[in-house]
């Protein structure tokens, strides 16, 4: 289960990323996360598929109850608000976030665009 509106949400926004950037990071970090999530155990695979769209059918939820509202909240917004409701909702949260995190800083790019922003120079493997 990967979805486009919570890798969204929880990229880092350091270091910035022009958009041709993001895509790739983005489809990169989204193909890590799958191959994580589809190297579990089953039951543990289906829960966090499970979960994951309870996760996502509540972000929607809110989003269209707020565009009823004429309310406009970010994404990551939503989603922080949505966390604290269930354990389980943050756990997954917790497990996702930190597969995005170390996908979008182990990528190549970002990893140049740091080094470069820091004066720094190595090889990457």
């Amino acid at each position: 289960f990967t979805s486009k509106t919570l890798s969204k949400a929880f990229i880092p926004d350091y270091p910035s990323l022009n958009e041709e950037q993001s895509k790739e990071v983005m489809l990169d970090t989204n193909d890590f996360i799958k191959k994580q999530l589809s190297s579990t155990p089953f039951h543990v695979r289906l829960g966090l598929t499970f979960i994951g769209f309870i996760f996502l059918c509540l972000i929607l939820a809110i989003k269209s109850v707020q565009s009823f509202k004429k309310e406009k909240h970010s994404d990551g917004s939503i989603i922080l608000s949505v966390i604290p409701l269930n354990k389980y909702l943050s756990s997954f949260a917790r497990v996702y976030r930190t597969l995005i995190v170390l996908a979008f800083y182990e990528h190549p790019k970002v990893i140049k665009i740091i080094d470069s922003q820091h004066g720094v120079t190595r090889k990457l493997d």
